[in-house]
């Protein structure tokens, strides 16, 4: 008899705690609901980005101080923006060549925020610092890269999109000058790769593609380091060292390799984004082979030759390159049968699991974002992982609804990418890209259908789980929407089928 009495209060209990975890949820989910409601959907597009951060080696007094820089505009912001535009046409009829200061910082604290849109990823106290000096000093920001963030902070929804013929014609011949001078070479780098992402956000693809090809290939003339394992044979003796001379310190070192980073990626995302060769092939080629010319037939295996870690940087851009090959795959599902495409379905699941076994040798357990704990785990590899793993939720959803053994794959890569949003809260280093936002909202789904459509009657303590589950990822969700507006509708989708889903609950739980 005491062991059924404690028996029935344990079971009242988590009766119990389940009606509090339904309520907490169903009010989160009224929450984004309401929040989402105002949000505007941008014209440009948005493309995959993974983590860079900008705060190496810097104190809690300089991120707060560089935090407070990019986010506060000070008074009415529209009173703000309605200055600078009265400024700047005074500039722009005046035909004078260079802005004051003061002016060209408020356009770049109008910028900074969108910065990553822009794969800008640079220590922002040097570069706030540089951006203050006067032109006449040598250690300021070259007018190309000025003109660039000038250009991009110029937005229709700031009302300032008129000048963006203005400052993209000031960049252009800045551009032009730090070329024919060699003055300042990084910053001519960045300014090319910042206005080859605004051409790719202004849908001008061609001239996009045009700058990030020669960027990438300029870059290595220059000595940049990109991958030593994709760029063999690519340095020459008579690289001319001038051009690029060397780091000045250790974040002017680590601002080298956050641009690396950027070029690196872009130039293996174009064939992705609007069709066209990369401006480098893995074997270091320039020009396509001409029995290798289908967009994503290339080889993803890593050499045969390389028993070494692969740096974070290539497995960011494998990773990339495996999921838009799943989204390509999952198109074509949608327009024909599964049944054709069950031979090319199984290559990409197989071309998924060798990536984990890329990582798994070298990397650490909890460095995957498996069960991995807040105080061991490397944020800069989490966006990696959310997208492999995210591939795989993919891949796993087309045969969910006919195998068993693909639902528990779908639930397990769910709980990895929990755990990944779970250890990834509040963190600075992570950039919540735009495809990490989709997988969990994709997760998001997994478990609603779970708790819906499950034949097996949950337990109280698996649905509580769920709860929780759903609330991690609605919470990284929210967050992905405040980087990244396009989202801003994409949750009210899921209300009606979550709010279901919780309400079905209490319908699950087996009598008392």
């Amino acid at each position: 008899m005491e062991l059924e009495s404690i028996i029935h209060k344990l079971t009242l209990s988590s009766t119990h705690d389940l009606a509090l975890a339904s309520a907490r949820l169903l009010e989160r989910i009224r929450r984004l609901n309401v929040l989402s409601k105002p949000r505007k959907m941008p014209n440009a597009i948005d493309t995959p980005q993974f983590s860079a951060t900008s705060h190496f080696h810097m104190s809690a007094k300089q991120q707060s101080k560089a935090t407070s820089a990019v986010g506060a505009k000070g008074g009415n912001p529209s009173l703000i923006e309605r200055g600078i535009a009265d400024e700047l046409k005074w500039y722009r009829l005046a035909g004078i060549e260079e802005l004051s200061l003061s002016l060209s910082l408020q356009l770049i604290h109008l910028f900074l925020p969108n910065r990553a849109h822009y794969s800008l990823f640079i220590n922002l106290p040097r570069f706030l610092h540089r951006a203050s000096l006067p032109s006449s000093d040598p250690g300021s920001i070259h007018p190309c890269l000025l003109n660039v963030c000038h250009l991009c902070a110029c937005t229709s929804d700031n009302g300032l999109a008129s000048f963006q013929p203005y400052f993209l014609q000031r960049t252009r011949y800045h551009l032009q000058q730090s070329l024919m001078f060699s003055d300042r070479i990084t910053d001519f780098l960045w300014a090319s790769i910042v206005l080859g992402c605004f051409y790719g956000r202004e849908r001008r693809l061609a001239e996009c593609a045009a700058i990030v090809g020669s960027t990438t290939r300029f870059a290595i003339a220059c000595g940049l380091d990109l991958p030593s394992n994709y760029m063999k044979g690519m340095h020459n003796s008579y690289v001319p060292q001038q051009l690029l001379p060397p780091p000045k310190d250790e974040i002017d070192a680590d601002d080298r390799l956050l641009l690396a980073h950027s070029i690196y990626v872009w130039s293996h995302a174009l064939p992705f984004i609007c069709g066209f060769y990369p401006a480098l092939f893995h074997d270091g080629r320039r020009i396509p082979d001409s029995q290798n010319t289908s967009i994503g037939t290339q080889d993803d295996s890593p050499d045969s030759g390389d028993e070494k870690w692969r740096p974070n940087l290539d497995v960011k851009v494998l990773v990339v390159r495996i999921f838009e090959r799943v989204n390509r795959l999952g198109l074509s599902i949608a327009a024909n049968d599964f049944r054709g495409l069950e031979e090319e379905y199984s290559a990409i699941e197989a071309q998924i699991h060798l990536q984990y076994a890329m990582f798994y040798p070298k990397a650490e357990a909890n460095e995957m974002g498996h069960r991995v704990t807040s105080t061991s785990s490397k944020p800069r590899i989490f966006p990696a992982c959310a997208t492999l793993f995210g591939s795989e939720l993919l891949l796993h959803s087309f045969r969910a609804k006919d195998e068993a053994a693909s639902r528990r794959k779908l639930l397990e890569c769910v709980q990895s990418l929990v755990d990944i949003c779970d250890n990834a809260e509040g963190s600075r280093d992570i950039h919540l890209g735009l495809v990490n936002a989709m997988h969990m909202m994709n997760s998001v789904r997994v478990i609603a259908r779970e708790l819906q459509g499950s034949k097996v009657r949950q337990t109280a303590g698996l649905s509580i789980n769920y709860c929780r589950s759903i609330e991690l990822l609605l919470d990284f969700v929210d967050d992905s929407i405040s980087v990244f507006p396009a989202w801003a509708d994409a949750p009210v989708s899921l209300m009606d089928t979550l709010t279901a889903a919780v309400n079905s609950l209490s319908t699950k739980q087996p009598a008392h």
